[in-house]
Order: structure tokens, then sequence, then C-alpha cells
């Protein structure tokens, strides 16, 4: 049998409700041709929907809900009724029902409550601190300040000043977004004026979404306490030579090219900005493992940084490099020619000794007589790179003959230095030279094919397996016909800073980045702290059309990358992107099919069918073969 049921059973005058007529079949088998007619007392007006409802099936066990819009005009106790309620059973017979009846209750409306006006979020508060270093007294150095945001709001555009018994360079930090539970380490360039506990006051702006749609700025003082002490005094233990015990450093000798002819006012500005630009680097590098100490000298001195232990040498040297060259890029790029800064850089670890006017040493010595090479002059004057690095020869093998983080073998020419009394062989490196070559480098490179591989794997993001597929396609490579007509070259852990440098420097003609991507299109690179950042795609792509007189082909080895692919695809002859997500699996086996194809001197196409071809085959992975997408140059 058929039951009908309305609820609510309880309204409010002059408001409109949604009333729901809900039909059961409660017998044991179907029945059909259902007719309801729902009859409104006076003073329930039907705003919407059908008084009259026809059904032609309900089965045994099954309900059906219909609904309509009625607006009752006054409070009061009303009956609702049907004057068509008809059925045909389970047996074929007409059922007619002309008692339904259900009662309806309407109270009055209740006078409107006011409405608390929306108050604003009030403003978040970030904490603030420095790293714990203790300061130089009267020598400029470093001070990192640490922004924490654990306010549970995102802020952006936070501009950071100190203030103190300390001289600045002005200068202010800006974080351009810190999300909540984000950390951010602004350095500053400081130089000390009291010993001891200093207080130094910091000053902050942001903006903060106020709840109400819009951005309101705020300002936050605080205040952290500094240690600031003289320099070392030399130790006073001795060792059985009678100096103070040696200790194993890393030297890094560095000088001003032209430092001389530039006048009193220029000289002073340079040495300014190279202590500005050293304290930077130094902060910035990864893998130091203290603050270097460093020995002034004029437009010049040595760094030295402590190494031995569980210190990772070859992250530590490839850091300070990268940071050194592209802080001076930065730097000349807003500098008349007369006023940039190009150094020569030497580099040569090994025990010192703590002496009264500082370190001396075998490796003091060889380390400025590499610096002031004429090999090592004359690279640097016939290059238009920022800087030129000498590294000694048993630390270039020991260290940066491997190739380590991106920073390959083949970008050091060997060349033999005599100086004085001292003769030795040494390690050139120009970073972002284009184009100029050290005597006795030879043209090869000209003639083989690089391809870059970017890697960048944030620690806020889902580990990728990047290791495994970049040794699968070294595999490759080595058992590749043509093996010998292209080279692979790394940046790992990659920043937008390191891409853009690493396209300068190695001109390659394959682009492989492989990381993560976010559904819009966008690609995660790693941040200053290793965090992820996210890139546009047509920035990213513009950037790469820089390059396309060299780059032949870009494969973005990332879920959802098919916009950046085809963003590509206006600069680049071929460029390949993932239609979607993309598991672990099926990337590397895209990897080792269109490698595969590419060190076997085939065509981009061929290599492109190669990868996909490679996925479908693979049962684990045969859903995914058609992620991968090819798109060839369109300009427009």
């Amino acid at each position: 049998m058929i039951q009908v049921s309305v609820a609510p059973g309880q309204l409010v005058a002059g408001q409109r409700s949604q009333l729901g007529i809900r039909f059961a079949n409660s017998g044991p088998g179907a029945c059909t041709d259902i007719v309801f007619k729902l009859g409104l007392p006076s003073g329930i007006t039907l705003v919407s929907g059908k008084q009259r409802i026809e059904i032609e099936t309900i089965r045994p066990g099954d309900s059906l809900l219909y609904s309509l819009t009625v607006e009752p005009a006054r409070p009061g106790e009303f009956m609702l009724t049907s004057p068509n309620f008809a059925y045909r059973d389970s047996d074929d017979e007409r059922v007619r029902v002309s008692d339904w009846r259900q009662p309806l209750s309407v109270e009055a409306r209740r006078p409107a409550q006011p409405v608390p006006p929306v108050q604003p979020r009030s403003a978040p508060r970030l904490s603030i601190d420095h790293d714990g270093a203790q300061l130089a007294y009267e020598q400029w150095d470093i001070l990192p300040i640490v922004v924490r945001n654990a306010s549970g709001v995102p802020v952006s555009d936070v501009y950071v000043t100190i203030t103190g018994p300390i001289e600045t360079n002005g200068r202010r930090g800006r974080i351009s977004k810190l999300l909540d539970g984000q950390v951010a380490k602004i350095p500053f360039n400081v130089k000390a004026s009291d010993r001891g506990l200093v207080p130094v006051s910091v000053h902050m702006t942001y903006d903060y979404p106020d709840g109400l749609g819009s951005l309101r700025t705020w300002s936050q003082d605080d205040q952290v306490d500094v240690a600031v002490a003289q320099r070392e005094e030399p130790a006073t233990g001795t060792s059985a030579t009678g100096m103070p015990a040696g200790i194993r450093k890393l030297c890094v000798a560095y000088d001003v090219e032209g430092y001389s002819g530039r006048g009193t006012r220029r000289e002073y500005n340079t040495q300014q900005r190279l202590s500005e630009i050293l304290g930077v680097v130094f902060s910035e590098a990864r893998a130091l493992p203290g603050r270097p100490e460093v020995q002034e000298q004029g437009d010049g001195g040595i760094a030295f940084v402590p190494t031995g232990g569980t210190v990772d040498e070859p992250r530590l040297i490839t850091g300070l490099l990268n940071a050194l060259r592209t802080r001076l890029t930065e730097l000349n790029e807003d500098l008349v020619k007369e006023a940039q800064i190009r150094l020569r850089v030497a580099l040569q670890e090994g025990v010192v000794h703590r002496a009264a006017h500082g370190y001396v040493g075998s490796a003091v010595v060889e380390v400025c007589r590499l610096r002031d090479a004429d090999a090592v002059r004359s690279a640097l004057a016939g290059s238009d790179a920022p800087m030129v690095v000498a590294v000694a020869d048993g630390l270039y093998h020991d260290v940066l003959a491997h190739g380590y983080h991106g920073l390959p073998a083949a970008a050091f020419t060997p060349v033999d230095v005599q100086v004085k009394s001292y003769t030795g062989k040494a390690w050139i490196y120009l970073p972002g030279d284009n184009g100029t070559r050290v005597a006795g480098r030879t043209d090869a490179k000209s003639a083989v094919q690089t391809i870059l591989y970017l890697t960048a794997s944030p620690k806020d993001l889902t580990p990728l397996r990047s290791d495994l597929e970049m040794r699968k396609v070294k595999e490759k490579l080595q058992l590749g016909r043509d093996r010998d007509a292209f080279r692979l070259e790394y940046c790992v852990a990659s920043r937008l800073d390191d891409i853009s440098q690493a396209l300068l420097d190695y001109e390659p003609q394959v682009v492989h980045f492989s990381g993560h991507g976010d559904a819009a299109g966008g690609l995660y690179v790693e941040d200053e702290t290793g965090l992820s950042a996210l890139i546009n795609p047509d920035g990213l792509a513009k950037l790469f059309g820089q390059h396309k007189s060299t780059i032949r082909c870009v494969i973005v080895n990332a879920c959802h990358s098919a916009r950046l692919a085809e963003a590509m695809a206006k600069y680049i002859d071929h460029s390949v992107g993932m239609r979607c997500a993309i598991g672990d699996r099926a990337a590397i086996q895209f990897s080792v099919g269109f490698y595969q194809a590419i060190f076997a001197g085939r065509p981009v196409r061929d290599a492109f069918t190669r990868g996909c071809a490679l996925v479908e085959s693979n049962s684990v992975t045969e859903g995914e073969y058609e992620t991968p997408v090819l798109f060839s140059h369109s300009p427009d």
C-alpha cells in the first residue's frame, strides 16, 4: 500500500518554506498509477512546485520524495488534505483514499534579532629571533634575522629593518609571502660598535587578510639580544712544534680586478660592497659548518672555513661559488662598468695555525699564489665572467672532479702556475663565461650536446625518486650508440636563480626537469629554505625563450605540466609535459624510453613515441601512457 507523509509539520508565518511530500510503498508488491493532489487550506499559498503529483510505479520497500514551496500568511493550526488520492495495488485493484489528512502548525514570526556587526580579524603577530650566531666586534658581519609565522594567517609584503648600536648598510629585508607555519631568514650586513649582549630593535610591516575581503597593513616592533665579541685572540696552547695546534680549514683567497686604478672614492665603495657581498654569500651558502673568519687585505682577503668531520665539502664549495657568482652578477647589473666588481678567487684546503696577525701555513701561501698567478689574471681579463676560480690540484681531484651538486668536472681547465718560488697545477673555472676559453682548453665541448638535468623536491612536498631517474638516464647514456655525442650536467635542489644560471653556464640542447607541478600548470622549485616555491609557467617559458638558439627540447617530467610545455613551444622546437598527475614509475619509464632513443641519435618525435610505448608496455604503468604530451614549435 502507498503511504503519504508531509514534512516539516511546523512553519513560520510570512516565511517561505519547502514542504517535502514522501510516497512510500509498505506493501508486498509494486503499486502503479499513483495520483495525489495536495489540498492547501486557506491562508497557505503555493509559491512553486505542483500540487498534483503522478507516479508510474513504486516498488515494494521504496520511497520517493517530491517538494514544493509554500508561504503561510498567518499563524494557526491547519489541516492538509487530498481531494484526489488513488493508485493500483499489487493485485492491480484500484484503491481510492478519501480520508487522507495531516495537521500543519504555523507559528508567528519572531522579531528579528539585531545582527552584530562583523568585526575584522585582529592583526596576526609574527615571531622574531636570530640564529644565535655571535658577531665580531667592529667588523662587518652577517646577522640573520629569523621570522616565523605561527599566527594561523598568511601574511605578505613583509618588510624588516633593524636598528641599535650597530652600523648597517641601510637596506631593509623583504619577504614576499609567509604562509602559516613557514619560517624565513633575512641576512643583514652589520658592524657592531658595542661588545657583550647588544639589543637590536627589529621593525616590521606586513599585510594580512582582515576576514572581510580586504588586506590590512600592520606594523610590529621587537627586540633581539645579540652577542658581540672581539676577534678571537691567538691561542695560548702550543703543539710540539711550539705553535698553536693546527686546524684544517678551507682557504678562500679573493682579490678585486683593477682595484688600484679606481680612485679613492670608488676604492672605498668597492670595499664596502665587497664586504656586504661576502657577508650575504657566507649566509646563503648551503652546508656552511660555521661562520668563516676573514683576514682582510684591502682589495681582497682570505676567508677560512672549517672543514673535516661531517662537513659535505662538495656541497659547501659549490654552494659558496654559486652564491658568490649570483650576488656578483646581481650587483654588477646596477653599476656602471667602471664600478663593477670582478674577482679572482682561489681555493685550497689544509692545516693552518693561528698567529699574531692571522693564520699561517703552506695552504695559506699556496692559495695566495694561485689567486695572483698570471694564468688566473689572464683568464679573467679575457672573459666576461663575474669571477674566475682557481682550485688547487689536490682539492680539485679530492672534491670537485666528481661533478657533484651541479658543478661538472668539464667546467674546469687545468693550467700550470708559477708565482715567485711556487710552482704547481691549478684548475680554472669561469662561471657565466659567454665564450672565452682559457689557454689550453679544447673546443670539443662545442661538438657535444649537453643535457641539463634539473631536479627539485621541496621538503614540504611528497619526496620524488629523481635520483633513481637520473641514474637510469645515465645508464642509458653509457649504453647508447652515440654516447660520445652527449654529456649530462646536473643541477639538483634547484631554485629559480639556479635554473637561470645553469642555462647560462651550460648552454644545453636538451633540458629535463624532474619535480612537482600544481593543477594550474605551475612548477614547484625550492626556495632559500628548501621549501616549495611556485613558478608561473608563462614567465618560465619566456626565460627558456632567451636560450631558443641552443635549446631544442625541454622535458618537464612533473604532474600537470602540459600548460608549461605548451607555453615553452612558443619558443622551443619541442617540449614535453604531462596532461595530469603521473606516478614515479611511469615518469621514470617514460624517461628511460625517451633517452634510449635520443642517445641512439633518433629524432625527438621518435624518442617521445618510444617513451610512451614503454609506459604502455609495462602492466603497472600502462594506464598512464597517454599522460605525456608533445608540443612542437608554434610561435604567436
